[in-house]
């Protein structure tokens, strides 16, 4: 890989994720850092129509976000984050990319694809591709159709309880803490777990109603409704 390739990626990736940039005006948060763990070619170097072959990029997105801005205060639990030397919470988690190889051919769009538990779904609904986490081959470009148009395609992982395996993206979210230790308050209805991770949804984690800082927790029926 030449030096004037890995600058064009760089360039290309940091292009990309404009959109979390974007994204911060509504919830003020900062891609820090991209970790690039795999690139190459995908679909055997197959090319789709004038856009040409593309390319595979998996790898890391280093977050942070801001506790003390009043925008993040929707974020469950998050004043109870563990925070870095610069008063942030930090958290990373996986993302997928396919690109043009050469840029100057495709369309100049991204298309993000918000996944279902770590699962990909963009190639198979709209491709008609195969049912996979890990799109490599032609058969999973299914007709080529999001390719032969020229867009770049995303996925990032954002679910806290993906199970692993199967090459579902996941994220690795910080845990609710009290005096340095997990606050053991909250439960997950099934399976239970003894702590949180923060931004759960509310139809799988239950708040114990009038349960005491150190108080033993106890599970809730998933059909009881709480408000917290």
């Amino acid at each position: 890989m030449t030096t004037r390739s890995n600058r064009s990626l760089r360039v290309h990736v940091l292009q990309v994720f404009l959109v979390a940039i974007f994204i911060a005006a509504i919830a003020p948060a900062e891609v820090e850092r991209i970790e690039i763990t795999l690139r190459e070619t995908f679909a055997d170097g197959m090319a789709f129509g004038e856009t040409g072959a593309y390319e595979k990029i998996r790898g890391k997105l280093f977050y942070a976000v801001d506790p003390a801005n009043p925008a993040n205060a929707a974020i469950v639990d998050l004043e109870l984050a563990p925070r870095g030397a610069d008063g942030r919470v930090h958290f990373e988690g996986d993302f997928l990319l396919l690109k043009p190889v050469d840029l100057a051919r495709g369309n100049g769009r991204l298309l993000y694809d918000v996944n279902n538990r770590g699962n990909l779904y963009m190639l198979r609904h709209i491709n008609g591709g195969s049912r996979t986490n890990d799109p490599s081959t032609p058969e999973d470009a299914g007709n080529g159709f999001l390719m032969e148009e020229g867009y770049s395609l995303l996925w990032s992982a954002w679910n806290w309880d993906v199970v692993s395996g199967d090459d579902r993206l996941q994220i690795e979210l910080p845990i609710a803490t009290e005096g340095g230790e997990p606050m053991n308050q909250f439960g997950n209805v099934s399976p239970p777990r003894s702590s949180t991770a923060l931004g759960a949804g509310r139809r799988r984690r239950c708040l114990s109603p009038g349960a005491a800082v150190g108080a033993t927790p106890r599970w809730i029926p998933a059909t009881t409704q709480l408000r917290y």
